[in-house]
């Protein structure tokens, strides 16, 4: 299956990351991202392009 993309105008998600399981992804502006980890509060990923790819059961309708 594809992966899911946010829509451009949803502000935030909680998702895992690689580099914290705890991440809060903001959208900046139109292919600006920042992820801050909550846990140890610091930013840990900035980047430019596409959000992110969204796998799993959750955002495809599979079952929990």
């Amino acid at each position: 299956m594809p992966p899911v993309q946010d829509p451009s105008d949803q502000i935030f998600r909680m998702a895992p990351m690689t580099k914290s399981s705890r991440s809060l992804v903001v959208n900046l502006s139109n292919g600006l991202h920042l992820a801050y980890d909550t846990q140890n509060m610091r930013t840990h990923s900035v980047w430019r392009g596409k959000g992110l790819d969204l796998y799993g059961p959750c955002y495809h309708g599979g079952k929990r």
